[in-house]
């Protein structure tokens, strides 16, 4: 079954793209190398490694959550269980697709330079658009007000990739004489504590100033070009999508 599959895959990757996965270690890799070569894209490289060091220190993901058990919906639209005397609630299923489609429609390119004291200084997010050639990274320092705490109990903005064992938890290790174990990176953690040296795009920048996030003080801006040269990619691939009569083939 399973070489079955990857003939299938081989074969439409042979004819779309004119690739051979057989010669590429992971489907990402495959993806990419198909969009350049489609696109006839040759990409510029940052040219410094201190400043891809500085971009690949800020890689998030994998939050981590504790979820409930069970939640219970209090609804109008259910007689049979709504309850007048407590507050209306919904339990919605969301679901976006096309993520990644979407995200590398349009990607830095070229012209990567840092802005200076005084750029930095007359610096105004309200002035950047989302439709601009350019683009910023800005790193700088955070604060959840306090007023906002209740309202993002559940989800706090501006996710950080911390050590889980910090010194909150090792207090907690050992007032209920838990194992020390090793320090670990993996999961993505949300708290109200300050964000300094906060790594982040002026998009999500803006969304988190929108709902209350407080900006102290801003470090630098690296600023680049952008350019929707893997669109044509993009688009090719959701072309293909729509025929598809099965997941599989999706």
């Amino acid at each position: 079954m399973v070489a079955e599959v990857f003939c299938s895959i081989r074969n439409i990757s042979l004819k779309w793209y004119g690739l051979d996965p057989v010669h590429c270690i992971s489907v990402s890799e495959l993806t990419f190398d198909a969009g350049l070569k489609l696109c006839k894209i040759e990409l510029k490289l940052l040219g410094n490694i201190k400043d891809y060091i500085w971009f690949e220190s800020q890689m998030r993901g994998g939050i981590c959550l504790v979820g409930k058990r069970f939640a219970k919906a209090n609804k109008p639209l259910s007689p049979n269980t709504y309850d007048s005397s407590k507050p209306i609630s919904y339990i919605p299923s969301l679901d976006d697709v096309n993520l990644y489609g979407y995200a590398t429609k349009r990607f830095p390119y070229r012209k990567f330079y840092w802005l200076t004291a005084d750029e930095v200084q007359r610096f105004n997010l309200n002035n950047i658009f989302p439709d601009s050639d350019a683009d910023y990274v800005l790193e700088g320092d955070l604060e959840i007000s306090s007023s906002q705490h209740e309202r993002q109990n559940d989800w706090p903005m501006a996710p950080e990739h911390l050590k889980s064992l910090m010194k909150c938890f090792l207090i907690l290790c050992t007032k209920f004489n838990l194992t020390n174990t090793l320090t670990s990176k993996k999961l993505t953690l949300n708290f109200f504590s300050p964000k300094k040296n906060y790594i982040t795009y002026y998009l999500n920048l803006k969304f988190y100033l929108e709902h209350g996030l407080i900006l102290n003080k801003i470090h630098r801006i690296l600023a680049f070009a952008l350019t929707p040269q893997l669109r044509e990619y993009i688009d090719f691939n959701d072309s293909k999508r729509i025929p598809c009569k099965t997941e599989s083939e999706n």
